[in-house]
């Protein structure tokens, strides 16, 4: 099954955004200087004027000319670690700040080789703040985003998404306790865990990372908030999606509950270990749906999983996805899988509703992550939109996966290190061949002016 992912190589020509969390400031458009001004305003001592100074150039990054990307570019090692300073030592509205500029960093130059830097940099700092303790929602959403456009391999996407589920399971090392952390910073987390997990095919995760992991969802959907229940509910729909059960499935996962499988020594097989864990999941959703309209007629609580028609039940009941339609303006965004979902969702709120709207009709990277190409304005009679850029393809084909039953230790490594390899090269390959279009295109404008 092919999943929609994010693929390196144009880079976006953004609108203005703001802060998608409603618990932070909204940046306002106010009259700025140049952004070198508000760059050396992060060296200020005094938090307050860092604060203010980041607030601009996150509008900047946002609503970035050419010339304003230009400077960002060649100060971009300069930008990054005063954001990254931000982080360690501001308070916590200048955390919130840096970690939401160091996302839309992230965004901004994802198809150049600063992408590593940024990610290789940002990841251990965004851990430690993660662990310590602060407000962490837009930690979270640094954590996802960084990963999402900038790792380079599963093994690095891995790496964010186990920093985010150690934080969901509060595992030794952390600062924050179940009896701290609100139910909306946990569903942030599953909603970030989630995002990266679009970004793969079910293949290519580690086994041993994720062991227990629907068990795990299956817990939190007992939590006595709707918000966590609806992002546990599709995180195991995207786990379903991606068809990799025995990634994120314990040894005897589903067997417990089924009468059929008592007393049998071999494990069953996978239809059925799938047909029994999905049959566990059904019970548990339909447990929720009555609690929840329990909840709803007395206090409008659980409005959304207490109605018939919530997508993550009417997945698992009959197996059809959920026909969802985004209005973009005069244009209808159609999603067809639960990864677009869950992606259009998470950068929806990173952003904001109001200016992912604007990235959809003018970001081609957004456009090509949806697959969305906006029409002819029937009352100007001019395109919403234009590419500017050719489209540059690169055609790989991998073996196919073999029956991991059947392999030894070995012979399941050596799979797994041929596949990634072939990935691996053509999407080297593929980025390249778009930065060299890239560059080709400048110097071309160049002539031209």
């Amino acid at each position: 099954m092919a999943i929609r992912r994010f693929r390196r190589g144009q880079r976006p020509i953004t609108a203005n955004a703001t802060n998608g969390d409603e618990s932070t400031e909204t940046v306002k458009s106010t009259p700025r200087k140049p952004v070198l001004y508000y760059l050396e305003e992060l060296y200020n001592k005094r938090g307050t004027v860092r604060e203010n100074a980041l607030s601009p150039i996150i509008e900047i990054l946002n609503t970035r000319s050419e010339i304003e990307y230009a400077c960002l570019q060649k100060n971009f090692i300069t930008f990054l670690y005063r954001f990254l300073n931000s982080i360690k030592k501001g308070s916590a509205k200048e955390t919130q700040l840096a970690s939401h500029a160091i996302g839309l960093l992230a965004m901004t130059f994802c198809d150049t080789d600063n992408a590593q830097e940024l990610y290789k940099e940002s990841i251990p700092e965004l851990e430690t703040t993660l662990k310590s303790g602060l407000k962490t929602s837009k930690i979270l959403d640094a954590l996802a985003i960084v990963s999402f456009f900038c790792a380079n391999n599963v093994e690095e996407t891995e790496l964010a998404m186990q920093i985010i589920w150690e934080f969901i399971l509060l595992k030794s090392g952390s600062a924050v306790i179940a009896s701290k952390r609100s139910p909306a910073i946990l569903a942030a987390a599953i909603s970030a865990w989630s995002f990266l997990l679009t970004t793969r095919d079910g293949w290519e995760f580690s086994q041993k990372n994720w062991k227990g992991t629907i068990s795990c969802l299956l817990g939190m959907l007992e939590e006595d908030d709707e918000s966590v229940c609806v992002a546990a509910g599709e995180a195991l729909a995207m786990i379903f999606e991606i068809n990799s059960l025995d990634k994120f499935s314990s040894e005897d996962e589903g067997t417990s509950d089924s009468s059929a499988l008592e007393g049998t020594k071999s494990p069953p097989k996978y239809c059925d270990k799938k047909n029994l864990i999905k049959d566990t999941i059904v019970k548990q959703l339909e447990k929720l749906s009555i609690r929840a309209r329990d909840k709803t007629s007395v206090n409008q609580t659980f409005s959304e999983v207490s109605n018939a028609d919530w997508g993550v039940m009417k997945y698992f009941q009959d197996g059809n996805f959920p026909e969802v339609s985004v209005p973009i303006e005069r244009h209808t965004l159609m999603l067809s899988s639960w990864s677009q979902i869950l992606q259009l969702n998470f950068m929806r709120h990173f952003l904001g509703k109001q200016d992912f709207l604007k990235h959809m009709l003018r970001n081609e990277l957004f456009q090509n992550l949806f697959e969305f190409k906006p029409t002819y304005n029937q009352y100007s009679g001019k395109e919403l939109y234009a590419s500017t850029m050719e489209k540059v393809v690169v055609h790989y084909y991998v073996p196919e996966e073999k029956d991991s039953s059947r392999l030894t230790r070995t012979e399941k490594k050596k799979d797994r290190v041929l596949r990634n390899s072939i990935i691996s090269k053509a999407r080297t390959q593929w980025m390249s061949k778009n930065r060299l279009l890239s560059q080709e295109m400048k110097s071309s404008e160049y002539e031209i002016e």
